[in-house]
């Protein structure tokens, strides 16, 4: 993958920490119940967790998926969601016109 390598393990790996984190604090919301202090307190870092790791999560796809396509511009640099999404599908869409081999490599 080239210099493309180590920005996909980065998006990834942390994208992972980010939902393992929102978990970690959803489960200790759960154990907590009969403090209700905590509950809404916890609330906004887990969505943030779980936010940031949708995040990371698409720009690690966009990323796979721009290499694939072998689309050499700049990443994403953009922490809407829903401007990562459509990029995905563009990409996504992308695929569809990649030649016999990739698509055979790619099982499409």
């Amino acid at each position: 993958m080239g210099p493309y390598n180590w920005v996909f393990y980065f998006f990834y790996y942390y994208a992972i920490a980010y939902f393992d984190a929102g978990e970690i604090l959803s489960k200790s919301c759960v154990n907590c119940s009969k403090n209700r202090e905590n509950i809404d307190v916890l609330i906004y870092p887990i969505i943030f967790c779980y936010r940031q790791g949708v995040e990371l999560s698409l720009k690690a796809i966009c990323l796979i998926l721009r290499y694939v396509c072998e689309d050499i511009s700049d990443i994403d640099k953009t922490y809407d969601l829903l401007k990562l999404w459509e990029s995905m599908k563009k990409y996504l869409d992308k695929l569809k016109s990649l030649p016999k081999t990739w698509k055979k490599f790619l099982k499409l």
